[in-house]
């Protein structure tokens, strides 16, 4: 194996991650947004309906939607294919050990 072909894939790799965490960090933005507006959306609704019991007692049973955020998880697995990701790879190439704590 050539330095010059592992010179290479480095910085593919590189610029792999890069947009990567990049187009992590735009889905979780709207992600974020998303979550925020159906809150905004299911208040409003509840204040129109709340003569009638509310949304959820208009609606019945699906009104019961949990909408998780996982904004935090990305946002720390984001991090790691930053800071860690193309070492890490580099080492695995040149026979270095894998980091298990990852």
């Amino acid at each position: 194996m050539s330095w010059g072909w592992i010179i290479n894939m480095a910085n593919s790799l590189e610029i792999l991650a890069n947009r990567t965490a990049e187009s992590l960090e735009l889905i979780t933005a709207d992600m974020v947004s998303i979550i925020t507006v159906a809150m905004q959306n299911h208040l409003a609704l509840d204040y129109l309906l709340s003569a009638q019991g509310g949304t959820c007692a208009v609606i019945g049973a699906e009104c019961c939607t949990y909408i998780p955020d996982h904004s935090e998880e990305i946002t720390d697995l984001i991090q790691k294919i930053t800071t860690e990701g193309v070492t890490s790879w580099v080492s695995i190439i040149l026979g270095g050990k894998e980091n298990k704590n990852n």
